[in-house]
């Protein structure tokens, strides 16, 4: 039984050889999967803050490239308050004042090889009910978080996780 299979292992290894350096020269030095790339130590995190309202029909300029993701909301107008990027590790968290003593909070959760995880906390001046969400961000995408009740309105918040290149 031994020499059966010396016989079969002599005649396919050299065939198996030649198609594994067929496939490689036939696929080209990339068919072969790269290994994992490891995330990044840090991304860039660039922020929106947008009043939307019903007072008037006019929208920030600032906010145009967002217009047809605004123009779903309920709201007929939309002011940015403030804007901003951080260069942000895991476990790093950033705190921006807004107006009416209302906070924003950045927090990066987890930074993977497509997408961050990214937590938003709104703080009302009275530290009441904050909202909080976590957000998977993809690799170079924006999402919009909003819902909190501000002056007659609600507040927008729009995040862009940028990778380094």
């Amino acid at each position: 039984m031994t020499a059966g299979w010396f016989r079969i292992q002599r005649r396919v290894l050299p065939w198996a050889a030649l198609l594994c350096v067929l496939a490689g020269v036939w696929l080209g030095p990339g068919a072969v999967a790269p290994a994992a790339a490891e995330p990044p130590e840090k991304v860039e995190v660039i922020y929106m803050v947008a009043y939307a309202h019903n007072d008037d029909s006019e929208t920030d300029s600032r906010l145009e490239p967002m217009k047809k993701s605004l123009d779903t909301l309920e709201f007929t107008g939309f002011d940015l308050l403030k804007s901003g990027r951080f260069d942000m590790g895991k476990g790093i968290a950033e705190t921006v004042p807004l107006e009416e003593d209302y906070k924003l909070q950045i927090k990066m959760v987890e930074i993977g090889e497509d997408a961050a995880s990214v937590k938003v906390t709104i703080i009302k001046p009275d530290k009441s009910d904050p909202a909080i969400v976590t957000l998977s961000i993809q690799r170079d995408a924006a999402m919009m978080f909003g819902g909190t009740t501000f002056k007659q309105g609600k507040l927008v918040i729009p995040i862009r996780v940028k990778y380094p290149e």
